[in-house]
């Protein structure tokens, strides 16, 4: 009985609701849709474009609505289905080909993403938020992409924000992002910031300033309120320890040179740089501009501590490869008195010793270079203080 009663319940329901249904047209569930989506209902949107669609299933607009709905849910493999469904139906819409494409750049598809902006571009050559856009996935493909492997250039990349900014003047993100495209350019190219180069990036972001874009004025204060900002300064160390860890020794050194320039010796940064360039000089056998660095690295620490060690350490090796023993073996002696005793140290020590004639002193120090685990010394040792000229 129960069943019976379920059954009627069902058919009464179904018999009702007919006509009601059925008298909803494809326009009304799309507005009632479009409706819902403003209020942020996307969900039952969704629910109102899919009706809308099966009493139209032709109907373009209703499945790049639904499509834009579905990316605001983040549903963008759903979303970039719909997109690609619309344009089947209409191969020039361009709307879709946007959506589509910044979809695409939402997961990662790069290469698709520009493949639609370059469609749009050939529909309507003058669009702004294409050239934005295309210039926006090609930025992100480069990020983190070693120099040599890069899919697109720099130039290329500020060349679409400059087409957005010339065809739009109160494209404010436009101004924001060529900035900061050309400043990673520059960082990348290792070459110097000129002051000009600098003032003119400053300009792009103050343009973002003055069209509203609030979040510009971080960059503005990190970059542009000094000669050379110190956020400047921290990247431009950054990318130099990277290419002296991959033995690219003049892209450092025009980087070194930089940092140095800005004489503000008080950031670790800046002080590093100096003391970077004494060790890539003395390795590249430079060893008078070497010492000329370490004389001055020496004078920057009055403090009687391990950064002043270090220092007449670097300026003892120097005067070693010129030959000046004497003067090297005063600074090395003061290193080791402020506690700077690492194996090389003595045993750069020792080779003093033993050019000075003084033998036995030579012997002791490549003694204790030994002992802290320098394997140099050990041939030293057997050489020229357990055998031959100098054997006890």
């Amino acid at each position: 009985m129960k069943h019976t009663y379920f059954l009627i319940i069902v058919f009464f329901y179904y018999f009702i609701s007919l006509p009601a249904l059925s008298a909803q047209t494809a326009s009304d569930y799309l507005q009632r849709a479009q409706l819902l989506d403003q209020q942020g209902n996307h969900q039952e949107a969704i629910r109102n474009y899919t009706f809308a669609i099966s009493l139209e299933p032709a109907n373009a607009s209703a499945y790049a609505l639904r499509g834009f709905a579905k990316a605001k849910i983040y549903w963008y493999e759903l979303a970039i289905e719909d997109y690609g469904l619309a344009l089947k139906l209409n191969n020039n819409d361009i709307q879709s080909l946007l959506n589509r494409g910044i979809t695409y750049i939402k997961i990662g598809k790069y290469a698709e993403a520009i493949e639609d902006f370059d469609r749009v571009l050939v529909v309507k050559k003058d669009d702004p938020l294409a050239f934005f856009m295309r210039a926006e996935a090609k930025y992100e493909a480069i990020k983190g992409v070693y120099a040599t492997q890069k899919p697109y250039s720099y130039f290329e990349i500020v060349g679409d924000y400059t087409q957005a900014v010339n065809i739009d003047r109160r494209f404010a993100l436009a101004f924001h992002k060529r900035g900061l495209a050309r400043m990673d350019s520059l960082h990348t190219s290792s070459r110097i910031l000129t002051k000009a180069e600098l003032g003119s990036i400053c300009e792009d972001w103050y343009f973002a300033a003055d069209l509203g874009d609030q979040t510009v004025a971080d960059v503005i204060r990190e970059y542009c309120g000094n000669e050379m900002p110190l956020k400047l300064i921290e990247k431009m160390a950054q990318l130099a320890r990277t290419l002296q860890g991959n033995n690219r020794s003049l892209e450092t050194l025009s980087l070194l040179n930089q940092l140095i320039d800005t004489r503000r010796f008080e950031l670790p940064e800046v002080y590093e740089a100096l003391q970077s360039r004494v060790e890539l000089r003395i390795k590249s056998r430079e060893f008078v501009e070497a010492l000329k660095d370490a004389e001055q690295l020496v004078s920057l620490n009055n403090k009687a501590d391990l950064n002043r060690a270090k220092a007449l350490y670097l300026k003892g090796l120097c005067h070693i490869n010129l030959r000046r023993f004497k003067e090297s073996l005063a600074d090395l002696d003061e290193a080791i008195l402020l506690g700077y005793r690492t194996s090389w140290i003595y045993y750069e020590r020792g080779n003093v010793q033993y050019e000075l004639k003084n033998e036995s002193q030579a012997c002791l120090d490549w003694q204790e270079s030994e002992d802290r685990g320098d394997k140099r010394a050990s041939d030293k040792l057997q050489i020229y203080c357990k055998r031959g000229l100098f054997k006890k």
